[in-house]
């Protein structure tokens, strides 16, 4: 998706949001709150094509890799109720700490980076369902995601390959929540649609620099929500 097209959709998302919010006040019930908790997958089992080992047996290009994640994420929510059903919009800021785990001849030269960590923006807008008087609800829809920063750490001094990502992306997220009152808490799947791609680099981002990886694979995300 082209970073024009991307924005565009955005504007027109927030737009229609605004319109809704304000067209809707009188008869909605709007909360507002905070929330934070941690993302994480636990050894992914995920096929990755590997451009610069595709001589090495598999034609293809195409190995099983375990993909890890780990990270934590904070920020703004808030609800906008219409009897049983609701619109979620969300404002977080999230750090993800990739490792690939990846064999001794496959990054003999270590000239593949192969743990990195991310900061994001990630605006998710879901909708969903509240049920057994608002202590269960189920939801989903599209997280928008913007990313700021992507490095790695070498000799104690982090390199920045975010010049080597997307800006921007759209994933999805499902899940349900669990609510006590004032706290709730969530369990949803983020599922990105990303290519999953390794290629090498010049002597770790010497001379030429290529695409190292490009993924945005399933991951966990659990959190706690405080309700003003």
């Amino acid at each position: 998706m082209q970073k024009s097209n991307f924005k565009k959709k955005l504007i027109t998302l927030k737009f229609f949001l605004i319109l809704f919010m304000f067209y809707s006040s009188t008869s909605a019930q709007i909360e507002f709150g905070i929330k934070g908790g941690l993302n994480f997958n636990s050894g992914l089992n995920e096929t990755y094509l590997i451009e610069a080992l595709q001589s090495q047996g598999k034609p293809d290009g195409d190995f099983n890799i375990f993909d890890k994640k780990t990270g934590h994420f904070f920020g703004l929510y808030s609800k906008i109720k219409f009897g049983g059903f609701f619109i979620q919009p969300e404002f977080l800021y999230t750090k993800i700490n990739s490792k690939y785990d990846l064999t001794y001849s496959w990054n003999i030269m270590g000239e593949i980076v192969d743990e990195f960590s991310e900061n994001r923006i990630q605006i998710p807008v879901t909708v969903g369902l509240d049920l057994l008087q608002g202590k269960l609800s189920f939801f989903g829809g599209p997280a928008f995601n913007f990313i700021s920063d992507v490095y790695f750490t070498e000799n104690n001094e982090n390199e920045s390959i975010a010049d080597l990502y997307e800006k921007s992306l759209i994933t999805l997220q499902y899940g349900m929540s669990l609510n006590f009152g004032k706290l709730s808490f969530d369990f949803r799947i983020n599922k990105g649609f990303g290519e999953k791609e390794i290629v090498y680099v010049e002597k770790v981002l010497g001379g030429n620099k290529n695409q190292i990886v490009r993924t945005d694979g399933l991951m966990t995300m659990l959190s706690a929500k405080y309700r003003f």
